[in-house]
Formats: structure tokens, sequence, C-alpha cells
């Protein structure tokens, strides 16, 4: 046990440095197009824009949507963006619910105008089940439709 704990602690100042948070708004937004489709530095990203407090909700929203259609949804990578999305998701859940559903809404929407599939929303939406998270209902009945 205590070697787990000076890994961790180890690791600690590392991740510290290459988390550094955004101060303003202007260093936070930037073209979506600059952002890797896997899951490097866009989940830092999405994760930085949702938490900033100077953002008004409307920008919030166009940002949050611009990231989750760039996302790469393909079958190939779609383990490590459910993964990353349902751990975002499950943080926002406990810590701040606005963002929470500003995400939500976006995975919505992405799922609607065919960005995401149906069967990419079905694993996310088991993986929030599984981690007791708050599913939308209309993201249940979109995902039943066919």
């Amino acid at each position: 046990m205590q070697e787990r704990t000076d890994l961790l602690s180890n690791a600690l100042p590392e991740l510290s440095t290459q988390l550094v948070p955004i101060t303003t708004e202007n260093q936070l937004l930037r073209p979506v197009k600059q952002l890797d489709r896997g899951c490097g530095n866009t989940f830092h990203y999405l994760f930085q824009l949702i938490l900033n407090e100077d953002m008004s909700e409307e920008r919030k929203v166009e940002y949050v949507n611009d990231v989750i259609k760039h996302l790469d949804w393909s079958a190939s990578y779609s383990a490590i963006t459910i993964s990353c999305i349902g751990i975002i998701l499950a943080i926002l859940f406990c810590v701040r619910s606005s963002g929470f559903f500003i995400l939500l809404k976006a995975i919505i929407k992405a799922i609607k105008e065919g960005k995401i599939s149906k069967a990419m929303g079905r694993l996310l939406v088991r993986r929030m089940l599984k981690q007791r998270i708050y599913v939308d209902p209309e993201l249940m009945i979109l995902l039943d439709e066919e």
C-alpha cells in the first residue's frame, strides 16, 4: 500500500504541471480543428471549457456542441471516447450539475444530427446506468427509436 501511495505522490507534481488551469476566456477558446480527435488534450479542453465560470452558458453550449461533434466516435476509438466522456459525466454529475446537463444536451443533439451513432449512444447510456448517473428521458426515447 505504501508503494502505491509513493507512486501517486511522485506522479502528482507531473500531472499538475501538465493540466495548467486556463484562466481567461481568450486562452480557452480556440478552433476545434486544432484539437486531436482522440483522447489527448481534447477531453482536458472539454472539461476546462465546462468548468470555466467566466464564460456565458450560451457560449459554453456552442463550444461543447462543437467539441462533441468533433470527437472520433468511430468503432476504433469508441471505447476510449465512451470511457472519457463517461468519466467527465460522472465528475460533472457530482460536482457541477449545470455542466453535466450542457454536456448531456450536446450528446443528445449530436445523436439527433447523426454525428454519434445510436449504438455509441447506447454504450454511453449503459455506462451511465452502471455508474448510477442520471440519464435524460429524452436520450432514452431517442435511442429506443429505430
